[in-house]
């Protein structure tokens, strides 16, 4: 178990399993279970921007009934704990029950109850944590949880020619401007600029943009669009990128002939980094470091 002091409906159904890069053939599932809306959907904005894929509930309840109906198999679960003592205990029973006493788990708390979470309740493999307050926060908190778990972490920085986004802060700049983004469009460019060329559908992006999945209307997917053909300059292929409707199936971000082509290159070459892998690919030794 380790222990840091960073501050730091419902589930999709498995066919839906995506990798946030599209190449990707394998990630994480990471369940998060916290019944507030808004660190329930930072975690999984985090958990999306790392490259794994979250499913959100709002309780242990809602985690069984996936579990059972919908047959999902977790490779790690994000709890945020009551401050009560004993009602944290009886969470974390019952999400082991769920999923197995080899699942680790993220154990989120208050500063005044993170000890007794760590020495009662967590296990070798779990990381007792500081409930994160931001966004910032619980993409840090995940980082380092994954990496010390020597799984797979996309980059920091997602670019491509005069286009540059920081997956840590939601920053965005354009020739070296900063474009303010809601984020919702900043995590449908980030797919979009992880797949140039590639066609995605419509059932693709809100799967791996809203939480809500395919529940999301397409009228939300086609307003985020245009926010982000009008704020990165994507309408009329400006900076070598043209933000494209395919009729009958999604959008597709398309080099234009003004496309430098050190970014084509790149676009065709896989990049995984040294000592990283894909979850499960390999056993890592409980306690080391990335």
């Amino acid at each position: 178990m380790k222990q840091s002091h960073c501050t730091v409906p419902t589930a999709i159904p498995p066919t839906l399993r995506l990798p946030i890069t599209w190449g990707e053939t394998t990630c994480a599932t990471i369940a998060v279970i916290d019944p507030e809306l808004r660190p329930r959907q930072q975690m999984g904005r985090a958990i999306r921007r790392l490259g794994h894929w979250p499913l959100v509930f709002t309780s242990a309840l809602e985690l069984m009934q996936a579990c059972r109906y919908l047959h999902l198999r977790f490779d790690a679960v994000v709890v945020a704990c009551p401050v009560d003592a004993g009602a944290a205990g009886a969470l974390i029973a019952q999400v082991r029950e769920q999923v197995g006493p080899e699942c680790p788990l993220v154990l989120s708390g208050s500063k005044r109850g993170l000890r007794e979470l760590a020495v009662l309740h967590a296990r070798e493999s779990d990381h007792v944590e500081v409930t994160p307050s931001s966004f910032e926060e619980a993409y840090l908190l995940m980082r380092c949880f994954l990496q010390w778990h020597r799984a797979r972490v996309a980059g920091q920085f997602v670019e491509w020619g005069a286009f540059r986004f920081d997956l840590s802060a939601d920053s965005a700049q354009v020739a070296g401007i900063r474009v303010e983004l809601t984020p919702n469009e900043f995590d449908l460019a980030i797919v979009l600029f992880r797949n140039v060329d590639q066609v995605l559908t419509h059932h693709a992006l809100r799967a791996l943009v809203w939480d809500s999945g395919h529940r999301c209307g397409s009228g939300v997917l086609s307003t985020n669009v245009c926010g982000l053909r009008r704020k990165l300059g994507l309408g009329a292929g400006r900076h070598g990128l043209e933000l494209q409707a395919v009729p009958g199936q999604g959008y597709r971000l398309s080099t234009t002939a003004s496309a430098p082509e050190e970014n084509r290159r790149r676009q065709r070459e896989p990049v995984r980094r040294a000592g990283e892998r894909a979850w499960g690919s390999a056993a890592a030794a409980p306690g080391s470091a990335a």
